[in-house]
């Protein structure tokens, strides 16, 4: 540890964890979060309850887009996650912790990745901290791991899949045994996420376009290794006759009906310049840095394997990238999972410039000791700033306030009748199963004991119901005479 704490590397590294910690903690430990992220929390909280089982996940007792069971991804990440409700309890702070621990894993997988690419030059192998802080830059990242996406656990094995296949490779170390598991980590990815998961698949191909370390033929029998794994770990899981079942509702009912029926935007392009506009603060970074050595007439020294490097990264970027313009089922946080890929690829554009120059630091200079402490200090205060944001609202402040108010009410497990017009009201429908368990029933036949409506809606409320005098902000809550309640 003392090594570590005199190290020149170590106020570089404090800064990077700074950046990372600043711009997802304070925020994560708030409640509120994108519905899409409590969403996957209920699912994976209730398999950890018991309710639902591993192939036939449950949000709610009415189920979920037409099925009584949830099968809008593939079951890996809510194994995962639900693991930890089993071990921790149903807090709110577990998917918390879960989708700040995802960032830290795929951190250091991202510092593994740009030290084996680079581990001929030891100078340039400590700049790791460099390509972290960019990707940490690109919004969309720190923004997924705020609000628990599912591309937050799938870049840990997309990172996992390039780390195997460039230890057999480029370090040409155990290289069957390593093709074996980069193809397995495609498998978990693409378990995780479905199709986005299977672009590592281009990693051995696109190494050999840039570096032509080895035959084409060569080429051909590796990747046929990686994919063979993936397909055989495929294979495995379907002799399994529930697993059956459980992906092909996924498969044909929902991912290629989605994409048939449910656009969410107008052009295929639109991920392309999503992209561009989240890679922009690199881009930035990139050419201040280089317009300031031009100035000072500081040569840029990027040789050919630099380029190499950069180009291997950007094309794997651009393979995590493209196939989502295959459909008009886009949002920019489908994407994550290539960006760190694009963050090492900008930070070798001037990370020569910091290995030269770090290498020369002195550690027992006054200068270097400021900024060593300066950087721990940071980070401490950002730790201890983050903990007093902790009990505070970051979004949904008045829906968390009504339902939070509703589950002191409503028991705990049960159905709740709410007006049709709530159909799409999917921040109240996540927050009172994740918190109460609470289901909505939006069926006009069915009179549960307690029927919910918004306060702005027009609705013609049944006269066997009476208002509850609680103090809702957006909702008025009823309930129905005569009727039994129970806990």
């Amino acid at each position: 540890m003392t090594q570590i704490f005199k190290s020149n590397q170590f106020p570089f590294w404090m800064l990077a964890l700074t950046v990372v910690t600043a711009l997802i903690l304070p925020v994560v430990l708030q409640e509120g979060m994108f519905m899409d992220g409590v969403l996957y929390a209920c699912v994976s909280n209730n398999l950890a309850q018991g309710f639902g089982s591993m192939w036939f996940l449950k949000f709610s007792e009415l189920g979920f887009a037409n099925f009584a069971t949830f099968h809008e991804h593939p079951p890996l990440i809510f194994w995962i996650q639900g693991l930890f409700f089993k071990l921790f309890g149903s807090s709110m702070y577990v998917e918390r912790f879960y989708t700040f621990g995802t960032a830290l894993i795929a951190t250091w997988l991202l510092h593994k990745n740009w030290k084996l690419i680079n581990y001929k030059d030891t100078a340039l192998s400590k700049n790791a901290w460099l390509a972290v802080v960019f990707w940490m830059l690109i919004p969309i990242v720190f923004w997924s791991y705020r609000n628990n996406v599912q591309e937050n656990t799938m870049t840990i094995f997309v990172l996992l899949s390039s780390f195997f296949a460039l230890k057999a490779i480029h370090l040409k170390k155990k290289v069957i045994l390593n093709l074996v598991l980069s193809g397995i980590m495609v498998f978990a990815a693409s378990f995780a996420k479905g199709v986005p998961g299977f672009f590592p698949l281009v990693i051995v191909p696109a190494f050999w376009l840039v570096y032509r370390p080895f035959s084409f033929i060569k080429m051909i029998a590796y990747s046929f290794v990686v994919t063979a794994a993936c397909v055989i770990s495929y294979l495995l899981i379907l002799l399994i006759p529930e697993a059956r079942e459980s992906l092909s509702i996924y498969v044909f009912e929902r991912l290629l009906r989605r994409v048939d029926v449910q656009p969410t935007v107008d052009s295929h392009f639109y991920i392309m310049i999503r992209l561009f506009m989240e890679v922009l603060p690199l881009i930035v970074i990139v050419v201040v840095v280089h317009f300031i050595l031009w100035l000072k007439k500081i040569p840029r020294k990027i040789t050919k394997t630099h380029w190499r490097v950069i180009g291997f990264f950007f094309i794997l970027g651009i393979c995590g990238s493209l196939p989502v313009m295959l459909t008009l089922v886009q949002k920019t946080f489908y994407i994550g999972s290539s960006l760190p890929y694009f963050a090492i690829c900008f930070a070798m554009m001037v990370a020569p410039l910091f290995s030269e120059r770090s290498a020369k630091i002195d550690v027992s200079k006054k200068g270097f000791k400021f900024f060593k402490w300066t950087t721990v200090i940071g980070f401490i205060a950002v730790i201890v700033f983050s903990i007093t944001q902790s009990g505070k609202v970051s979004r949904n402040e008045e829906v968390l306030a009504d339902v939070h108010t509703l589950g002191e009410i409503v028991p705990h497990h049960s159905l709740m009748s709410v007006d049709p017009m709530l159909t799409d009201h999917w921040d109240l429908h996540v927050y009172l199963m994740r918190y109460y368990n609470i289901s909505m029933d939006h069926r006009t036949e069915v009179h549960q004991p307690y029927l919910l409506v918004d306060k702005t809606l027009p609705f013609e409320i049944d006269s066997a119901y009476h208002i509850v005098d609680v103090p809702t902000v957006k909702y008025d809550l009823y309930h129905l005479e005569n009727s039994e309640q129970s806990d």
